[in-house]
């Protein structure tokens, strides 16, 4: 089990997976649900005047400052290390 843990990890079969946990629509919202994909110019524009992130369509940041970007293979080494401790309290 922490063996495919692990795995998962670094191969990053997580960031397929989906949340199945319900939301009330904002009828006013930006459907963003594309926003990994290239975004057309229109779109651009109005992630910008609504000052949504470019990477996650959430508001309060930048996509050069996105915390759902990750930061490359160090933040799969600092979760292998947490996996290893609970291995220990074991």
């Amino acid at each position: 089990n922490l063996a495919l843990k692990i795995d998962n990890e670094i191969n990053g079969a997580d960031q397929y997976t989906t949340d199945l946990t319900t939301t009330t629509a904002d009828p006013n919202a930006m459907d963003v649900s594309a926003v990994r994909g290239p975004l057309s110019s229109v779109n651009k524009a109005g992630m910008l005047r609504a000052g949504l992130c470019f990477f996650c369509g959430e508001k309060g940041h930048i996509a050069q400052g996105c915390p759902k970007k990750g930061n490359g293979k160090g933040n799969v080494d600092a979760r292998i290390a947490e996996l290893e401790d609970q291995v220990r309290c074991l």
